[in-house]
This record gives structure tokens, sequence and C-alpha cells, in this order.
């Protein structure tokens, strides 16, 4: 039973890591963030906890938690002078 309820955060991660690495890829990731960094950042505000929080904790919509994310992420993670 233990080993189940690990799976679905495991797998949240490994997607994040994937995702991290993407960014890094053309150069998207801010100039010092190594992937597991981003990899880290992104868990920390994508994860249960933050969604949670944020719309059941703060009663936020889905749609403005979403976004207010996306917005935090975005400034957190990408170089605005790459590309």
């Amino acid at each position: 039973m233990q080993e189940g309820l690990g799976v679905a955060p495991a797998s949240l991660r490994a997607g994040l890591a994937a995702a991290a690495s993407q960014l890094d890829e053309p150069g998207a990731l801010r100039p010092g963030l190594s992937v597991p960094e981003a990899t880290d950042v992104l868990w920390y505000f994508l994860g249960h906890g933050s969604y949670f929080t944020l719309t059941g904790n703060c009663r936020w919509p889905f749609e403005r938690s979403a976004q207010w994310l996306y917005e935090r992420l975005a400034t957190l993670l990408i170089d605005r002078g790459a590309g």
C-alpha cells in the first residue's frame, strides 16, 4: 500500500524534471539555474501542496490559481533575454 502512495508524486516529479530539461535545451532557463533546481521550483509551485493551499485553503478559483502559478514560474524560470 505504501509503495502505491509514492507513485503519483514520483510520476509528477519525473514529468516536471522532463519539463525543466525541455526548458534548458534551447537555453530558456535563467542563467545559473540548473535543471535539478528548476525541477525543485516546479515541484514547489506545482506540487499537491500549492494546489490545495490556493484552491482549498485560500478558496481561489482554479483559473486564478493556474494564472498566478504560471506568472510566478515564468518569472522564476525563464530567461527573458533568451532567444
